[in-house]
């Protein structure tokens, strides 16, 4: 069923698409991924977690990264796994306070750069010389088999997708080895307590979602069952958290609760608000 919602990948076709001068880059799995994927993945039955909040925000906490901008490179899986999910799994297992950090340009605060994780580690390796995209898969693969280096022994550079890592990141990308390579998928379909109960207990979570319908937002950054519609899947961004007290009209009626993402595409002109990030209702999202 996964493998018919999100396609295989064509040899030869280009995946490189670019929506309002920045990069998407979300590509499928080849054959030989999925049969991978088919004994490697775990697909998510069920995820309990006490009594959770109504209201789960990790964007604001010192442990995320400041929003970035991936330019014009096809690298939003390696920004959403490697810079935004791997960076706040470390700040927060390690203490680190990253809300000093800013992000002007696609230029990281240079005191900060330690403690965030390389997009361009992550890109380089497996784009297989081309700038031409990833699939979540293989990037989670190399987190648990090599690791990630810092972005200060690898800085990114939006126009360099081929510069191999030095030997100071190789030397350094296995302290920051993830302890599993494991793919786990979530099907929202019956309930969306899953994923809520996962963002609750301090986790955040990998979305495919449409570039293409970020013009859609209605005045709240929000997408619902009215503007985000038959999508296709070319970029990845990051869920990190849900309000379920975010109020909304949704087919001409009252609505509450949405979920948080954030963009790899700076602040500003792609989005109503200029703030990096936004909503998904709970609708629309299942």
């Amino acid at each position: 069923k996964l493998k018919d919602t999100v396609g295989v990948y064509e040899e030869g076709k280009n995946y490189r698409q670019i929506v309002n001068q920045h990069g998407s880059g979300l590509r499928p799995p080849s054959e030989e991924e999925w049969t991978d994927i088919g004994q490697d993945a775990f697909f998510v039955d069920k995820i309990t977690y006490g009594n959770i909040s109504s209201n789960v925000d990790w964007l604001t906490t010192p442990w995320f990264p400041p929003i970035g901008n991936q330019g014009i490179q096809s690298s939003c899986v390696a920004w959403s796994v490697g810079y935004y999910v791997k960076t706040f799994q470390e700040a927060k297992e390690q203490s680190w306070n990253l809300s000093g950090a800013s992000f002007a340009g696609v230029n990281l605060t240079s005191s900060y750069q330690n403690k965030i994780m390389s997009p361009a580690f992550i890109y380089n390796l497996i784009n297989d010389g081309l700038d031409d995209g990833l699939n979540v898969y293989d990037a989670i693969q190399l987190l648990g088999s090599i690791g990630v280096s810092s972005w200060e022994k690898m800085p990114y550079n939006q126009s360099d997708y081929l510069s191999w890592p030095s030997e100071a990141a190789w030397t350094e990308a296995p302290y920051y080895r993830a302890n599993s390579s494991n793919y786990q998928v979530m099907n929202l379909s019956s309930s969306l307590d899953n994923l809520k109960n996962w963002l609750a207990s301090g986790n955040l979570a990998i979305i495919a979602v449409d570039a293409y319908k970020f013009p859609t937002f209605n005045n709240s950054d929000l997408w619902t069952l009215d503007n985000y519609n038959n999508p296709i899947l070319n970029h990845a961004n990051t869920i990190v958290g849900y309000d379920d007290n975010f109020t909304y009209t949704e087919a001409g009626l009252p609505k509450q609760g949405a979920f948080k993402i954030a963009n790899s595409w700076g602040k500003g002109s792609w989005e109503k608000t200029p703030d990096g990030f936004y909503w998904i209702s709970y609708e629309a999202m299942t």
